[in-house]
């Protein structure tokens, strides 16, 4: 929608908006779940306003056109969609004489907040291609792959048309590039080259030039003052391009007549892959966008509302005010609970307090009587631990700090077995000795014999 054009010059004539709104599409690509993302393009017509006015009759016949045009577009690319499905602005520019309608369409389904993707170059080509022979085809508008309408050359737009200082690099690549282009077209046209072999082989052993890359569509040949590939492409470096329809006037007649011959055909041919393709996308946007259930579909529309900002005032205001609400329902919970635990046993019925009481002093005891059982000062576990380090003490010879402390009945008993136990090892011991006394007088007998 700008005054200014690609190159930063004013446009003749200002651009119009055809359809759509700025600001919703402003906000959804701002702040939808998809922000950021969008698809552009345009439809290009070589016609100016005043030539479809002679086709069509009138201005507003032109209008209507135009809008059945840009409908059939959306078709195209939406099928099984509704309108409030997807966000779109159509810009019309006439600053260069003729019609282009540019679009700008939003990565976003409306009612499910889902992707969407507009177009798809693998997947959707054939059919919006379809689309737009059958359009030319049928309105009268000229066709631009028919072969009169091929470039020998075709320009890197933004690069031809952008500055470029004189003498820098940027300047010497693009009057390399001019200068070549215009050359081979002569010679082209002088019929000099039969094949794209022919004309490589002139800019290498002839103009002593690299061809550094060959594809289908192009070539690359280095600058010899830059020392970098410039490409060359369009018809006349294509790998199978007919290179006798550059130099004979009558041959391209003959070939526009074969081409009108066989045109009607091909758009037989490409109604029926336009509806083929179209039944296809049409099953998978309604699979993915618009599923039903019993009671009609889940969505109901979009309001364009929920995608703009609400001012920071009120998003405080009413964060602080259910911030007060909680806090209040939370004191008033707590009073309730309060009340209703000082009046708990008033309130329910077949419950004595004294005999309540009662039991809680009688639970209270026995837990304080089993905890002094195990725990307490004459409980099991401190005799445990008391009866372990006196063993250990006198098992190992050290003197036990409890030795100052009155020895109990256990302790004096642990004392005995263990002196009887001493007792018994000494006799055990000294029947040994006797024993091996006995063998060796019995042995040495034997040997004096």
């Amino acid at each position: 929608m700008g005054k200014k054009d690609h190159t930063g010059q004013n446009r003749a004539v200002d651009p119009v908006l055809l359809s759509g709104s700025t600001k919703d599409f402003e906000q959804i690509v701002g702040f939808g779940n998809q922000a950021g993302k969008y698809t552009s393009g345009g439809l290009y017509f070589e016609e100016t306003r005043e030539d479809l006015i002679k086709k069509f009759g009138s201005e507003k016949a032109v209008n209507e056109k135009l809008q059945e045009i840009m409908d059939g577009f959306e078709e195209t690319l939406f099928p099984g969609l509704d309108k409030d499905q997807y966000c779109g602005v159509w810009v019309l520019h006439e600053d260069k004489g003729n019609i282009e309608l540019n679009f700008l369409f939003a990565k976003e389904e409306l009612r499910s907040g889902k992707s969407l993707t507009p177009y798809f170059h693998k997947a959707d080509y054939s059919r919006v291609n379809a689309w737009k022979d059958i359009v030319n085809y049928e309105n009268g508008f000229s066709n631009p792959g028919s072969p009169d309408k091929r470039r020998y050359f075709i320009p890197e737009f933004f690069q031809e048309y952008a500055p470029a200082d004189f003498g820098k690099t940027e300047s010497r690549r693009r009057d390399f590039k001019k200068d070549l282009v215009e050359e081979l077209e002569i010679m082209a046209a002088n019929d000099q080259f039969e094949n794209r072999d022919d004309l490589t082989g002139y800019l290498e052993n002839q103009r002593g030039l690299k061809v550094s890359r060959k594809i289908k569509t192009a070539i690359s040949v280095i600058n010899p003052q830059t020392d970098k590939p410039v490409r060359l492409k369009g018809e006349l470096f294509e790998e199978k391009a007919d290179y006798k329809k550059f130099s004979s006037e009558d041959y391209r007649k003959e070939l526009m007549e074969k081409y009108e011959n066989e045109r009607l055909e091909k758009i037989q041919a490409q109604k029926e892959k336009y509806q083929k393709h179209m039944i296809y996308k049409k099953e998978e946007l309604t699979k993915k966008y618009n599923k039903e259930v019993e009671n009609g579909q889940i969505y109901e529309g979009i309001n364009i509302e929920v995608y703009r900002r609400a001012p920071r005032v009120d998003e405080i205001n009413e964060k602080g005010n259910k911030r007060t609400e909680g806090r209040e329902q939370f004191v008033e919970r707590r009073e309730q609970e309060n009340t209703r635990g000082t009046d708990f046993f008033e309130e329910e019925e077949g419950i004595d307090l004294e005999t309540f009481e009662s039991d809680c002093r009688k639970a209270r005891r026995a837990r304080e009587s089993a905890f002094n059982r195990f725990f307490g000062e004459d409980g099991l576990f401190g005799k445990i631990v008391g009866e372990v380090s006196r063993r250990l003490a006198l098992s190992t010879g050290i003197a036990s700090k409890f030795d100052s402390i009155e020895k109990s009945d256990i302790d004096k008993e642990f004392e005995a077995e263990i002196d009887f136990e001493k007792e018994g090892q000494v006799e055990k011991e000294q029947e040994i000795e006797q024993e091996n006394k006995k063998k060796s007088l019995k042995n040495t007998q034997g040997f004096s014999m």
